[in-house]
């Protein structure tokens, strides 16, 4: 049989030792979240641990663990509304002036803190310089080591290194008129969008940004800008919208070829028609128990929103009163009363605050799942097909410290 010569390029994952996990704030499939606050002493971030849901309500409150670190209110952080989760669980929150009452932080305007990936504490990050406006979104490049931030009324993007705040370069879209707010990364590409537009900049090899926007897709419907994108593994985007708190929906595309498909609308709580997004998305995992295997990803969607649940508005009759997060099968829920995907009973509601008798509208934020991916890009080996024996003989795989999540293969001659 000929032999071929084949590159393979090796994904590898380190293992963690316990010590490493048990130093670690933030667990897979636990989430992050931002709010804002009438009062200094309040917390404005907040983890809150949504892996089993085993026993968690529908369609009413959800009890979920929360904790708060000591500084992660308004008098250390002041406001901030976006989040960037790093594979090793850093945690970055941006300054923000979308909640009713404004309060900015040590570092003004445009203000990143690093909350430690151990403890939890507040580090003043960087304080990158605008002309006007706030920070409006961040993502985490797992491939480059690397932060995107947006400038909202700026309509700049910030590239940052995330171990010491080294600011990499910046870019200036010309693209569109509005704010630039939500940002996320798919398949080597950057996207952002301009008020309800999505368009899209290559992630050169270097990390930089290319200069020749793509318009992937425009939203058709609600008044409020795009303030958060997020992707799934299999090929899902899902966008929401900020604006008026009952004016807007968000949406989920599904990926067909070089494009996307028809927007799906994902229905936000029982107030109304379910238009009550407060702009924060991600996705996350199947139900499972920490103490046993992960859950299967990208089986949610976490919605952030107010008046989720609402008097005269809740099939159980209650006055409860719910602004935070809504989680919603990935397949999607419908406006469709006694149907079985009917968004006032087929979805899990979260309140920031665990208090269903506030009123919260207007001061409700963003959320990110800890969804930690390959961290240690991809190791070249060249090889001959078929091997002269079963083994490979990759002095990287022969450590088991780490994990093969990923293999790509190109044949060389």
């Amino acid at each position: 049989m000929k032999k071929v010569n084949y590159i393979l390029f090796i994904g590898l994952q380190l293992i963690l030792s316990t010590t490493m996990l048990n130093a670690q704030l933030l667990a897979e499939g636990e989430s992050i979240v931002t709010c804002g606050t009438r009062n200094g002493s309040d917390y404005v971030v907040g983890k809150i641990d949504i892996r089993n849901r085993s026993s968690a309500p529908l369609g009413t409150n959800w009890l979920a663990s929360m904790y708060h670190h000591p500084d992660w209110t308004r008098n250390r952080l002041g406001h901030v509304f976006g989040i960037a989760l790093t594979n090793s669980g850093a945690i970055f929150v941006s300054a923000t002036n979308v909640y009713l009452q404004q309060a900015l932080g040590s570092l003004g305007a445009g203000g990143i803190y690093k909350l430690d990936q151990a403890t939890g504490a507040v580090e003043d990050f960087k304080s990158l310089s605008l002309t006007s406006g706030t920070l409006g979104n961040m993502c985490y490049d797992v491939t480059n080591d690397q932060l995107f931030v947006s400038g909202s009324v700026d309509k700049k993007i910030f590239r940052l290194d995330p171990n010491d705040g080294t600011l990499l370069s910046t870019y200036t879209s010309t693209s569109g008129s509005g704010l630039l707010f939500g940002i996320g990364i798919f398949e080597e590409r950057l996207y952002y969008a301009v008020d309800k537009t999505i368009y899209s900049l290559a992630i050169l090899n270097d990390g930089s940004l290319g200069t020749t926007p793509i318009q992937e897709l425009v939203l058709v419907s609600g008044s409020g800008a795009i303030s958060d994108i997020a992707f799934s593994e299999n090929g899902f985007m899902l966008v929401a919208q900020r604006g008026g708190p009952h004016t807007n929906f968000a949406y989920k595309f599904t990926r067909s070829g070089q494009s996307w498909g028809s927007q799906e609308t994902v229905y936000i709580g029982n107030f109304r028609t379910g238009r009550n997004s407060a702009g924060g998305v991600d996705f996350g995992y199947a139900s499972f128990d920490p103490a046993g295997a992960g859950g299967a990803l990208d089986e949610m969607m976490w919605l952030t929103g107010n008046a989720i649940m609402w008097p005269g508005e809740n099939p159980d009759g209650s006055s409860d009163r719910i602004y935070g997060m809504v989680g919603v099968p990935i397949t999607g829920n419908s406006d469709t009363p006694g149907a079985p995907d009917y968004r006032k009973t087929r979805n899990y509601y979260v309140d920031f605050d665990a208090n269903v008798l506030n009123n919260s509208k207007g001061y409700i934020g963003d959320v990110e799942v800890y969804r930690p991916v390959c961290s240690t890009g991809l190791t070249e080996i060249q090889v001959v097909w078929p091997y002269e024996d079963d083994r490979l003989n990759a002095p990287d795989l022969q450590d088991d410290r780490f994990l093969v999540c990923e293999v790509r293969i190109r044949k060389t001659d």
